[in-house]
């Protein structure tokens, strides 16, 4: 398990995408993470609660994320793992999808550089490289990137449960 924090109001929101039931932690090891996001941020879930984890719903879960997002970053992912299923449905939506470039020899660089080769896929390698790959996009597509915000900004996790 990975260290994570949430971010700061000023950082934004968190949202956790989860292939079980909102009122199931899992895995158990994040529950205390997880309480948090439900608490300060957002849980979304296809499924309701008391609903367990299977393999099936971790992918359908791929789509929900590729959907919430502008963009997807693949910064490690095996060459078949659910990060690449979230590139893969971000494509499919037309969303921006970038890479970050590993070592070769590592396998969790395989992800990335499959995308990096084969795919319709940004370089990431800085903050910069992302915001220039958002740009870009946006030129390409005879956008801006203020119509990709949301005409409302929800300011607390409660608010969005009202909603």
């Amino acid at each position: 398990m990975l260290p994570i924090e949430l971010p700061s109001r000023q950082a934004g929101d968190t949202i956790a995408v989860v292939a079980n039931g909102v009122d199931r932690p899992y895995p158990m090891g994040n529950r205390e993470l997880l309480e948090r996001v439900a608490d300060l941020g957002l849980m979304v879930s296809e499924v309701p609660p008391g609903a367990v984890p299977t393999r099936h719903r971790f992918i359908a879960r791929a789509r929900l994320m590729a959907a919430l997002s502008t963009a997807t970053v693949v910064v490690e992912a095996g060459a078949r793992s659910g990060s690449m299923k979230v590139a893969e449905r971000a494509q499919e939506l037309g969303r921006m999808v970038g890479a970050v470039p590993g070592p070769v020899t590592s396998a969790t660089s395989a992800g990335p550089h499959r995308l990096l080769r084969d795919k319709d896929c940004a370089v990431i390698t800085d903050a910069a490289d992302l915001y220039h790959a958002l740009d870009t996009r946006d030129v390409e597509h005879g956008s801006s990137a203020s119509l990709l915000m949301p005409e409302r900004i929800v300011s607390s996790a409660r608010e969005a449960r009202q909603l």
